[in-house]
């Protein structure tokens, strides 16, 4: 009783005092939601412990903002952690966000397992949102950790999010290419869509708790073919049988919207244990100076991605792709206005930068059993999956490294299988090679001939 008392006393003067210096802190409340609703366009700070929530907390007002070393904890795994919407000028700092699990019921394989389906920070329709030096804790999420939809002008720096993936089932049967689900890994560190003059820096993206494994795979039948929400109707991107091999799914950072996202930096990030690194679908990228270590893909930039630049990238321990383009079934070419339509503009996967990256370790990450038959490639130039998507055009491939780590061991082959895989559809008169160093892996240099 004596060190409660203590403890107490010891709250309540800090209060005191920080109400004095004109600070809003949310233990002068019933409860933070509480503090934030009483106080629109403030900051408010949030002290060190643990603050346990039910609900999330919503930001709807312009300029309000939480900051402080306090730990929010979400108890219900159907609620996000913080909430942020049609805000200008909010602000989040420094705090702790994560989860707690219990047991749910249902009978789907997916509901007995630790998860939720929602963001730790989820923005909509936000201008000039900050996120700095949050850390988003146990997420285990198939949205984001931090998620972006319909955002303008916002940043997230020196951020962590540790731990944000979960066991569940991709459920493809509403996409006619596709048409089926099947029992996967998913989950995406941070996420934006329809959003411009987005950036993402000197995070770190880790994953340490759900790991790719062959032990993993047979626990849980990852890429078994399950019923879905529609009835089964294999479209031809379907896999023949009743196994998809790409059953470790999710991207620490990704992109998307690609025909609405435009002006997007990321950069200075750290990427750890992820299924795909980076994904863009955007336009106007640049995606530089990024370390990402181990991951089945390390950059792949699709879906009509125009204008990108990806440089001075270090991917270490990749198991299929290193950097990866292609069109995408999103690609399309130009669309003729209708009476009831306007025109579209192609959207095409073009233009593009690919250079001074360097890669190495290439096949000895955690997914190289699953994806050793594929074929690793450092750098792959793709067809589209249909006849119709325009093809990749126009990329410059300029001052790459792909270092071959098996020649440091006597007798020892490469892991990968070429340093660069040019599908023999596209047009080579429209891709440069220059000053790159490429190691040849098992079946070579590249499957065409390029320059060095």
């Amino acid at each position: 009783m004596r060190t409660f008392t203590v403890m107490t006393a010891v709250v309540v003067l800090s209060s005191v005092a920080a109400a004095a210096q004109g600070v809003v802190s949310a233990l002068d409340y019933p409860s933070i939601q509480a503090a934030i609703d009483a106080n629109p366009g403030k900051m408010i700070l949030v002290p060190d412990g643990e603050h346990r929530i039910d609900q999330a907390l919503r930001i709807t007002t312009d300029n309000t903002g939480l900051y402080g070393f306090g730990t929010i904890v979400q108890t219900n795994q159907a609620q996000a952690i913080i909430e942020v919407h049609a805000a200008k000028g909010v602000r989040l700092r420094d705090l702790t966000l994560t989860r707690v699990f219990t047991p749910r019921e249902g009978g789907r394989w997916e509901d007995s397992l630790e998860g939720s389906d929602r963001a730790g920070v989820d923005a909509t329709e936000c201008d000039g949102l900050e996120l700095e030096g949050l850390r988003v804790i146990d997420n285990k999420s198939l949205n984001a950790s931090i998620a972006f939809e319909r955002c303008v002008h916002c940043r997230v720096r020196n951020c962590l999010i540790r731990n944000y993936r979960r066991l569940t089932v991709d459920d493809r049967t509403s996409n006619e290419p596709y048409g089926y689900a099947f029992r996967v890994i998913d989950g995406m560190g941070i996420k934006a869509t329809f959003s411009r003059d987005l950036a993402l820096e000197n995070n770190r993206v880790v994953e340490d708790a759900l790991l790719p494994s062959p032990e993993l795979k047979a626990q849980h039948d990852l890429g078994r073919l399950v019923e879905g929400k529609a009835p089964t109707k294999k479209g031809p991107l379907a896999p023949k049988g009743d196994y998809g091999n790409n059953w470790n799914q999710g991207s620490a950072i990704m992109v998307s919207s690609p025909e609405e996202s435009d002006f997007i930096r990321v950069t200075d990030n750290y990427i750890e244990n992820a299924a795909q690194g980076i994904d863009l679908h955007a336009d106007h990228v640049l995606c530089s100076d990024n370390l990402i270590n181990g991951a089945f893909i390390g950059v792949k930039s699709m879906h009509g991605a125009r204008n990108v630049i990806i440089s001075n990238n270090n991917l270490s321990r990749i198991d299929l792709w290193g950097i990866c383009l292609q069109p995408g079934t999103i690609a399309h070419g130009p669309v003729a206005a209708t009476a009831d339509k306007p025109a579209v503009p192609m959207n095409a996967t073009a233009g593009m930068l690919i250079a001074n990256n360097v890669f190495s370790d290439l096949g000895r990450g955690l997914e190289h059993f699953n994806w050793k038959d594929a074929g690793t490639h450092a750098i792959s130039l793709q067809w589209g999956p249909f006849e119709e998507n325009p093809p990749l055009t126009d990329v410059v491939i300029s001052g790459n490294i792909v270092y071959d780590t098996e020649r440091e061991t006597p007798d020892a082959a490469p892991l990968y299988k070429l340093a660069v895989m040019l599908d023999d559809r596209l047009d080579i008169a429209r891709f440069r090679f220059s000053g790159n160093i490429f190691h040849p892996g098992q079946n070579g240099v590249c499957n065409r001939p390029i320059e060095p």
